[in-house]
């Protein structure tokens, strides 16, 4: 695969039970050492937890308590928990999307070779709908991930509960007076926060800031597949290698340039996963997996 110059995007899991096939999928950036769990998991078992705790603080107070009383307490969450669940939804509607357009690539470039069209020989149809109304999901679910953890940000540094969005959070994060959470020290300290010129307020930097300028034109500005060139997939040689084939459908990105869809979407999806991962472990919720005891 290196030879070809790909790389691995997703995990596909299938599980079956009493023929019912469920299948889930998982980046291939682990947040552990020896562990399958994805950013995805870490952030639900973190909701999973708190919650848990709850319950059994109310159950210990009221041991007498009727399902509904308990479902009501469950549903009563706060913040914390619920800020940490919706990133963990956000991250999982990533996963299906990223695996979804996996998917598009696979039999574009299977019914290309099949249909026998030359290299670089440039097509579109109607099968194109579903790809691009994934790769506008792909984006918005990558915002909201972003946004949920600016509101889980705001909620920890006691800043106003209107702070719902990361551009609200940082007009109010001075640079050198920023808030002593780890969270916001990480990501200061992997250059996604920074400061902003000629003024004391923080700015997103790095690739966050590149890939939210794309997410702001892809979904506010304009949508994937205005450009009269991003309509069109066409298939390549894979590394050079006689009989290996690839398949390209490209995308403009913020600096003007084009590329390919598949290829920024799973390096954008690595990094924002890796990213996650990272300050779940270091936001000092518990991460710790359930067991029965």
């Amino acid at each position: 695969m290196s030879i070809m110059g790909l790389s691995w995007t997703v995990f596909e899991h299938r599980v079956v039970m009493s023929g019912v096939i469920t299948k889930m999928w998982r980046s291939v950036e682990p947040v552990g050492m020896n562990s399958a769990l994805s950013a995805t998991d870490v952030w639900q078992t973190i909701r999973a937890n708190s919650t848990s705790r709850r319950v059994a603080q109310f159950r210990a107070q009221f041991p007498d308590s009727s399902a509904q009383e308990i479902l009501t307490i469950m549903e009563q969450s706060n913040a914390d928990e619920r800020l940490s669940e919706y990133i963990s939804d956000s991250l999982r509607s990533m996963d299906i999307c990223i695996s979804s357009i996996s998917d598009f690539y696979h039999d574009q470039l299977t019914t290309f070779l099949r249909e026998g069209r030359a290299v670089g020989a440039k097509s579109c149809s109607v099968a194109d709908l579903p790809f691009v109304a994934n790769v506008h999901s792909f984006f918005v679910h990558f915002g909201a991930a972003r946004d949920y953890l600016a509101a889980l940000l705001a909620y920890r540094c006691g800043l106003s509960q209107n702070t719902e969005a990361m551009n609200r959070l940082l007009d109010k994060l001075t640079w050198n007076n920023l808030p002593n959470d780890p969270i916001i020290q990480h990501l200061v300290k992997v250059g996604c926060f920074a400061a902003k010129p000629n003024s004391t307020k923080t700015k997103l930097a790095g690739w966050l800031e590149d890939a939210s300028n794309v997410r702001n034109e892809l979904v506010h500005r304009r949508p994937f597949g205005s450009h009269e060139s991003e309509r069109y997939g066409h298939i390549q040689n894979a590394g050079g290698l006689e009989g290996h084939f690839r398949f390209f459908k490209p995308i403009h990105v913020g600096d003007g340039s084009t590329t390919d869809t598949l290829d920024y979407l799973a390096d954008l999806y690595g990094k924002t996963t890796k990213l996650f991962g990272e300050i779940a472990l270091i936001s000092g919720a518990d991460t710790a997996i359930q067991t029965l005891s």
